[in-house]
C-alpha cells in the first residue's frame, strides 16, 4: 500500500509502540496489533532523526550532513522506510 509522501510531514511514533534496541539492532513493536519491524543500526539513526525532526525534509537535511550523501538520494530511502514502517503502524504522518 503505497502512501503520497509530502516532505513537509511529521513523522510521529505511536504511542501504543515499544522500541527496543538489541546489540546492533532495534525492534518497534506495535502492541495493539503486534505489529514489528526491525531495523539495523543505520535504519535506527533514521528512525530517531525521523521522530526527532519537524518534518522529513529536515530530517533528511541532517542526515545527507550526517553521512555525507546527496539528499535526494537519501530522500528516497527515507520513503521507503516511512512506507514499511507505516506498513507496520509503528508511526503515523502530520
Amino acid at each position: 500500500m503505497a502512501v503520497n509522501i509530502n516532505l513537509q510531514s511529521q513523522v510521529v511514533a505511536q504511542d501504543d509502540v515499544l522500541v527496543k534496541q538489541l546489540d546492533d539492532t532495534c525492534v518497534l513493536l506495535n502492541l495493539k496489533n503486534n505489529n514489528y519491524y526491525g531495523l539495523d543500526s543505520t535504519g535506527y539513526a533514521f528512525y530517531m532523526r525521523l521522530v526527532e525532526s519537524s518534518s522529513i525534509l529536515e530530517a533528511s537535511k541532517l542526515l545527507a550532513e550526517d553521512y555525507e550523501v546527496n539528499e535526494a538520494d537519501l530522500q528516497q530511502d527515507l520513503i521507503n522506510l516511512i512506507q514499511g514502517l507505516l506498513e507496520a503502524e509503528v508511526i503515523t504522518l502530520i
